[in-house]
């Protein structure tokens, strides 16, 4: 590690780029903070940058496809020129054996007139002769990327925007700070809203990119080499079939980074003034424990009754073309990122295409799609159709980045780790509850932590009481917050439902992201009791800003 960093610093280091810190390390190498100091003869402002290096080798393909390009909730690629940066050597990708398919097909790109997509043949009906077409232009490719330019001086990496609110991961470690007796802290629901709406707009933007779909795409508006990000939206119902079928498969905590507020008035400023938070580090450093306070909602004093909030150094963001107005004026935006395992996936493949990805990802994120019985019947031949004709397994499309969206959701709200294995849940409407869960108005959160640990593969299971190849039962994988009676029963019952939907075992049977945006939309602008603007930006400086935190790494 130590080397890399040496060898990056000293080929990206110049009087326009200084090194300020290593971020972290991930799947795809090392992240490094740099600070651009700016050009006034070209207009170029100062920023704040991330560079990516591939650990151990400066040649990665894989570190060259991580973002997605044009998105308002996607962490951005910047273009060297924006930051002075060197140039990029150029490079063709290898070709992968699983698949024979040429790149555009199904790219969704807008050039395409024909009112509808082309269907494909399954692959057991493809004649010989378009099978042996298939397998020449793969060919081609190979020997394309076989025959390449060879650059000695090769040199792959990434220059991305720098957040520096951190990450979903770092918010939940914050938020664990704030707990009492570990007892998750209240989220109010206006805030959930709004993140979960980062969030669907993330999705949005993996089915319908917007520099692809978005009206203003060539509108003109340039910074440096390339358009400015484009707030994602659903595109008119007859374009939506030339919809891409991106697949993030690393949806997680980690990868989703937290960004900046928009300006907000100063009189809201100034309500801030004199609010204060105590967090678990701040009473364990006073040696002593607030036995006043009961309930799980943090708490808010006056000026006269507590310390008041230091003064931190906010950067704000003005509204632009990569924000609808208001919906980052109370809380962050939030931005997917890590994009070197993202896939167009493509139907009709053969097995092995399928089960190439059926482990792509962390473990405890896998979907459905990823992790279901239903592979046991899959037969071991790698150029079978099998998988391709499954409903659940291998289904790979929008609805597997719906389900990651929605497990993020609930680790924020309820601050636990993942059920490994994930169990399935008492469909909604059955009539039955779970013996682990009984609908109980007096449930307590120890009672909720106490059937978390059985549902870690002790008597707890519910593997006995789902059949999850019913087609007549939505069996969904969202323990706990259900429960009416429950520890979470403060939260709109509305998104409840909706989460729980989300993370059904048939991605069929999930909401679409159309159906998502427009229920996120509606959402944020809902009334809550004890939930008024200053009761929000209280928790939002507490919670987001209380203490110092990395930008993406």
């Amino acid at each position: 590690m130590q080397d890399t960093l040496k060898e990056a610093r000293e080929y990206f280091d110049t009087p326009q780029m200084k090194y300020q810190k290593v971020l972290g390390f991930g799947g795809l190498g090392m992240a490094l903070h740099y600070k651009y100091e700016g050009n006034h003869q070209t207009h170029r402002p100062a920023r704040d940058f991330v560079i990516k290096v591939s650990v151990g080798s400066w040649v990665d393909e894989d570190l060259r496809d991580e973002a997605l390009r044009g998105s308002a909730h996607c962490v951005q690629l910047l273009f060297p020129e924006e930051v002075e940066g060197p140039e990029l050597s150029q490079y063709v990708r290898k070709p992968r054996g699983d698949d024979s398919s040429d790149d555009s097909v199904s790219s969704g790109d807008e050039s395409i007139t024909g009112p509808t997509r082309l269907a494909r043949n399954p692959r057991r009906l493809m004649q010989q002769a378009e099978k042996q077409e298939r397998l020449r232009r793969w060919h081609e490719r190979l020997n394309e990327w076989i025959n390449r330019p060879h650059d000695e001086n090769r040199k792959d990496y990434l220059l991305l925007e720098y957040l520096e609110g951190g990450t979903v991961q770092d918010l939940i470690e914050k938020m664990k700070r704030f707990q009492k007796k570990g007892y998750p802290i209240w989220v109010p629901n206006r805030i959930l809203w709004q993140i979960w709406l980062c969030l669907v707009r993330a999705c949005v933007a993996l089915k319908y990119p917007p520099r692809k779909f978005h009206p203003d795409r060539s509108r003109g508006n340039q910074f440096a080499a390339g358009p400015e990000s484009l707030i994602e939206t659903i595109p008119p119902p007859e374009k939506r079939w030339r919809a891409k079928n991106i697949v993030h498969f690393d949806i997680d905590p980690s990868n989703i980074f937290i960004g900046n507020l928009e300006q907000r008035p100063p009189e809201l400023e100034e309500i801030l003034e004199g609010f204060h938070i105590t967090s678990q580090d701040e009473k364990d450093d006073k040696g002593g424990k607030d036995k006043k306070d009961k309930g799980s909602k943090p708490q808010s004093q006056g000026a006269s009754s507590g310390p008041k909030w230091r003064k931190l150094k906010r950067k704000y963001d003005e509204v632009g073309d990569d924000r609808a107005p208001g919906e980052h004026s109370s809380v962050p935006i939030f931005k997917l990122a890590d994009f070197g395992l993202a896939k167009n996936v493509e139907r009709q493949k053969r097995n092995e295409y399928y089960f190439r990805r059926r482990k792509i990802g962390k473990a405890d994120f896998l979907a459905p799609e990823q992790f279901a019985a239903e592979w046991d019947k899959i037969p071991p031949v790698r150029s079978g159709p099998e998988v391709s004709e499954q409903d659940v397994i291998g289904n790979y499309g929008s609805p597997m980045n719906v389900w990651g969206m929605a497990l993020v959701m609930w680790r924020i709200i309820t601050q636990l780790e993942t059920p490994k294995p994930p169990q399935p849940q008492i469909p909604l409407g059955s009539g039955v509850s779970p013996d682990a869960l009984p609908n109980n108005p007096n449930i307590t959160l120890d009672d909720v932590i106490e059937s978390y640990r059985e549902y870690q593969g002790g008597p707890g299971s519910l593997d006995d009481k789902v059949d999850t190849t019913n087609p007549d039962v939505k069996v969904s994988y969202c323990p706990f917050i259900m429960e009416d009676g429950g520890f979470f029963k403060y939260i709109d019952k509305d998104f409840r439902t909706m989460i729980y939907e989300c993370m059904y075992h048939r991605p069929g049977d999930r909401p679409t992201v159309e159906q998502l945006l427009a229920q996120a939309e509606e959402g944020i602008t809902r009334v809550y009791e004890g939930e008024d603007d200053a009761t929000i930006a209280t928790w939002v400086n507490a919670i987001f800003y209380s203490a110092p935190t990395q930008g993406n790494g």
